[in-house]
């Protein structure tokens, strides 16, 4: 019988008519140029041929979507998000997690890095939608008693190497670490995920400074935590090939916290109803004992150490921490590209923090953050050019998952 089912699945596959795009324009993310008038065909999951439209017909029977106008670029990933472990009343509520994933592809998010989870949920989330990347942390390893509720402690170095341990029996794909490990369990914690081949990213724990971090094999630092804005730092971390994941929306609702535009919004509309009211319970905490123009200079500080950063060869993630309030699964990503180009990317360097970068990030380069033959086909139609704009980025046409059009026609 499972035999059957496997013959009958691959058969259905197999007849799945070939995907045309025609006459598009081809965003080449990393080169920074569109290739106009091109047709993309697209076979079961992949790019089968990318070529000039006036070299490439479509294929018999093909489903054909017309791309005169629009421009077509990678699937996007949000690089830092929650999905199951922070949403009230209980990691994996159906009644906000239905929310989740249409909202992300809505907006053109093929995959996340979500940073804080209940695995079990993320194994369930994972077989309903095979067809939508999700890279998960599992709970995050921090001092005891943690910070997070559903966190793992760890007192000293033994239990922090068998935390490590035990992520990797339940299935995580990476460690997530946090502010208040101690010294030495954070040391185990980082020999132990080498020896198991897990990266480690998070928070910088204060019991170490950046340099030390680095140097220990953290791959990423998260919300410019712990990192002094010293140039000498900053290239520091670029040559240990240690990544930043800014979450510059996360950071902007707490310079801004109490404007009446986060309240205005006309996106919390479809905001279900559980997270506007846990965003309306951490909102007032947010302001961390500084008055509003001490938290607005302050970003405006982050946003330049972003810049300099990138200068410096510090590669970026885009990240939104989302459901953090006023942070809005999927279009929350378009509000992190703008914030990097006005933190001094061009457009283009912004969209590979969504892209490129991920994909490299994640050792995925065979499997999307570019558009050639034999990538999976995670691709977005965007019905305006994102390298003369990025907040083009928004003008989602057609989003198209594991090579099946999933979003417009």
């Amino acid at each position: 019988m499972r035999i059957g089912v496997a013959l009958w699945s691959w058969a259905l596959l197999a007849q799945t008519p070939p995907l045309a795009i025609v006459h598009v324009n081809v965003v080449d993310v990393e080169a920074g140029y569109s290739r106009p008038d091109m047709t993309v065909v697209i076979k079961g999951r992949r790019i089968e041929a990318l070529a000039p439209a006036a070299r490439l017909a479509p294929p018999h029977g093909a489903q054909v979507v017309d791309g005169r106008g629009k421009y077509l670029i990678p699937g996007l990933w949000d690089m830092h998000v929650h999905m199951m472990s922070s949403l009230p009343p209980q990691p994996g509520d159906p009644a906000t997690q239905g929310y989740f994933v249409p909202a992300f592809l809505e907006h053109g998010i093929v995959g996340v890095r979500s940073m804080y989870d209940d695995l079990v949920a993320i194994g369930n989330l994972r077989a309903g939608r095979p067809d939508f990347d999700v890279v998960t942390s599992g709970p995050i390893l921090d001092g005891d008693p943690p910070y997070m509720p559903g966190s793992i402690g760890c007192k000293n170095a033994e239990e922090a190497r068998e935390a490590v341990r035990k992520l990797r029996r339940e299935g995580a794909d990476f460690v997530k670490v946090y502010s208040l490990l101690p010294r030495d369990a954070y040391y185990a914690i980082t020999a132990e995920a080498k020896a198991a081949g897990m990266p480690v990213s998070g928070h910088l724990p204060n019991s170490v400074s950046a340099i030390e971090a680095s140097d220990a094999g953290q791959k990423s630092f998260e919300h410019l935590m712990g990192v002094p804005d010293n140039p000498a730092v900053f290239a520091h971390l670029a040559r240990n090939g240690t990544w930043q994941t800014p979450t510059l929306t996360a950071l902007r609702t707490v310079a801004f916290a109490g404007d009446p535009a986060f309240e205005n919004d006309p996106r919390l509309k479809q905001v279900p109803d559980p997270i506007r009211r846990l965003w309306k319970s951490l909102i007032n905490g947010m302001t961390h004992g500084k008055d509003a123009p001490q938290r607005r200079k302050d970003f405006e500080r982050q946003l330049r150490m972003v810049g300099a950063m990138h200068r410096a060869g510090v590669k970026i993630l885009a990240g939104t921490d989302t459901p953090n309030p006023y942070v809005f699964p999927g279009s929350g990503l378009h509000d992190e590209l703008e914030l990097l180009v006005k933190a001094g990317l061009t457009p283009a360097e912004a969209l590979r923090c969504a892209t490129v970068r991920p994909a490299e990030f994640l050792g995925r380069q065979d499997r999307g953050g570019t558009i050639a033959v034999g990538i999976v086909a995670d691709l977005v139609l965007l019905g305006a050019d994102p390298l003369a704009d990025i907040g083009n980025t928004r003008k989602v046409d057609t989003v198209i998952l594991k090579g099946g059009v999933k979003r417009g026609t």
